[in-house]
C-alpha cells in the first residue's frame, strides 16, 4: 500500500515471489486507487529470483488473505489501467479481487489465479481481460459480475467453484471467451447475460438441476447478439447450449460440439448445419488436459469453413476444444498455453 500511494501511470512495480498478508486493520491486502491510461498502463508483475524469471505454477508471489481479509486486492473507483502479472491472490473472506469503478481504459490480469475465497474468485466493477488465468475453489463463482461492462476471457480455465465458472448477469455487460475452460464446477459453465460470445471454449462436467454448460441472453433485453461457434459443451447437468430469453437474437451458432448433458444438447437455439453430437475422447479431462486425442477423426477438422482457407497452403482448420492443432500428433503443437 505503501508503494501503492506513489506510482503514477506507465510505471512497473515488480513483486517477488513470496507470501502478502494485510498490515494492521486493514479489510485488505492490497488497494489501488491510482489510474493507469490508455497505452501507459500501471503493472504490476511477480518474479521469482529476478525481473525475466516469470513464476507459473507455486512460483507466483501470493496475496493471502488469510482467511480474515475481506478482499486481497481492491480497485478503487479511478484505479483502472492497472495489469497485473503472474500473481495468486487466495483466501479472502469476500472476493478475492473486487471493486473498480468505471470502463475505460480498463484493467488485465495475465497468468494470475483466483482461487479459495469464501464468495467469488473475481468480482469487479470495472472492465477487463483475463489471460492464461485460473480460477478455482471459490465458495461462489470464479469470475461474477453484474455490471454494464466487458469482459473477456483468453485462454483461462475455471474449475471446481461452488457457483459458475465465467458468469455475467447484467443487461449492459458483454462477455466473450476464447479457448477458455469451464470444467466441474457446480453451476453453470458460461453465462452470458447479454451480448458477446464465445469461440472455441468448453464447458464440462458442470453439474447439479438446472446446471448448462453455455447460457446465452440471462436477461429480457432484445435486439442483443449472441455468437457461439467451435465450442464443446459435454456432460453438464441440464442443456449443453441454452438461449435463456427469446428476444436475445443469436447472431451466428454453429461448428459447436454437445454430447452427454442431462437434459438435451440445445434450448431454445437452432442447431448449426456443421453441429457435432458425438461425445470427444479428451486427452485427460479428469486431470485438466482437454486437448483432443489424434485419434479422434470426427472432431479434429470441425472447423471453419472451407472456403475461408482456399488458396492457403499448410494447415489452417481449428478444432473443437482448447490449444489444438490439426496433425497427426495430436494438441498443442501449434500453440503453446501461457498460464497456471
Amino acid at each position: 500500500n505503501t508503494i501503492s500511494a506513489v506510482v503514477v501511470a506507465g510505471n512497473t512495480v515488480y513483486i517477488q515471489n513470496g507470501t502478502y498478508v494485510k498490515v494492521g486493520a486493514n479489510a485488505y491486502v492490497l488497494t489501488i486507487s491510482v489510474s493507469g491510461g490508455d497505452g501507459t498502463p500501471i503493472k504490476w508483475i511477480g518474479y521469482i529470483t529476478n525481473h525475466s524469471t516469470i513464476p507459473t505454477g507455486t512460483d507466483r508471489p501470493i496475496f493471502d488473505g488469510n482467511a480474515n481479509t475481506t478482499n486481497c486486492l481492491v480497485l478503487g473507483s479511478s484505479s483502472d489501467g492497472q495489469s497485473f502479472e503472474n500473481i495468486r491472490f487466495t483466501n479472502a473472506t469476500g472476493a478475492n479481487v473486487a471493486g473498480g469503478g468505471s470502463s475505460t481504459p480498463g484493467n488485465r490480469f495475465i497468468n494470475c489465479k483466483f482461487d479459495t475465497s469464501a464468495t467469488d474468485g473475481v468480482s469487479l466493477g470495472a472492465s477487463a481481460i483475463f489471460i492464461g488465468c485460473e480460477f478455482s475453489a471459490n465458495s461462489d463463482s470464479g469470475f461474477d459480475s453484474s455490471n454494464s461492462l466487458l469482459f473477456t476471457f483468453y485462454n483461462c480455465y475455471s474449475h471446481d467453484n461452488t457457483g459458475a465458472g465465467f458468469r455475467d448477469t447484467n443487461t449492459g455487460g458483454s462477455t466473450t471467451s476464447h479457448f477458455s475452460i469451464a470444467d466441474t464446477n457446480s453451476a453453470d459453465g458460461f453465462v452470458n447475460g447479454n451480448s458477446g460470445s464465445n469461440f472455441g471454449s468448453i464447458a464440462y462436467n458442470n453439474t447439479g438441476a438446472g446446471i448448462d454448460g453455455f447460457q446465452m441472453g440471462g436477461n429480457a433485453q432484445a435486439g442483443l447478439t449472441q455468437l457461439t461457434m467451435n465450442c464443446s459443451s459435454i456432460n453438464n447437468g441440464a442443456y449443453g447450449f441454452v438461449r435463456t430469453t427469446t428476444t436475445t437474437r443469436v447472431s451466428y451458432f454453429d461448428y459447436n460440439n454437445y454430447n452427454g448433458n442431462a437434459t438435451a444438447g440445445l434450448n431454445n437455439i437452432t442447431a448449426g448445419a456443421n453441429d457435432n453430437t458425438t461425445a470427444p475422447t479428451f486427452t485427460d479431462a479428469a486431470g485438466g488436459d482437454f486437448t483432443i486425442t489424434s485419434a479422434d477423426t470426427a472432431l479434429k477438422g470441425l472447423g471453419f469453413m472451407q472456403s475461408a482457407t482456399n488458396g492457403l497452403t499448410g494447415d489452417y482448420q481449428w478444432n473443437i476444444g482448447v490449444d489444438q492443432d490439426d496433425n497427426t500428433a495430436g494438441g498443442a503443437s501449434a500453440y503453446t498455453f501461457v498460464g497456471p
